[in-house]
């Protein structure tokens, strides 16, 4: 990777927080607008019980760098499920989740897009720093068509 091209790779992620970012020098690398519902996010809140009673008591919150709580929810009654939480801002939060009555069968991650892992643990903890990122969009260069040897 050249200099020219690592120094607008770092000035992109300095811009954005990026989930992945493969400086291509054939590709352009555009941040998208942080205005608007552009800047909203979803997280998934993927709940598991080892038993498979749900989390009997325990409920977890999800609150903002600001103390603003975004969700709040439990296990109630299975093995796994999950709970889309949208609309949230590009920035860091916490889950927390309380004991309950067994706090050895409760696990959780948090994912965005259904596949990035921002987070993960069990009961009776608090877990900071579950960052929800923006995404870039990548634009290919015009096509050019290949030169034509010019006729006689």
């Amino acid at each position: 990777m050249t200099g020219a091209l690592l120094l607008a790779c770092a000035t992109v992620l300095a811009r954005i927080i990026l989930l992945a970012c493969s400086c291509n020098p054939s590709y352009t690398l555009l941040p998208r607008s942080h205005k608007g519902a552009d800047s909203e996010v979803c997280l998934v809140v993927n709940k598991y019980d080892t038993w498979g009673d749900g989390w009997n008591g325990a409920v977890y919150t999800i609150t903002s760098s600001a103390g603003k709580v975004e969700a709040t929810g439990t296990l109630s009654s299975e093995e796994s499920e999950s709970d889309e939480v949208c609309g949230l801002q590009i920035e860091c939060y916490t889950m927390t989740v309380s004991a309950g009555e067994y706090p050895s069968e409760i696990s959780w991650t948090i994912t965005q897009e259904g596949y990035w892992l921002r987070g993960e643990g069990g009961a009776a903890a608090t877990v900071g720093g579950i960052c929800a990122q923006g995404m870039c969009i990548v634009i290919r260069p015009p096509h050019r068509q290949p030169s034509r040897p010019r006729g006689p």
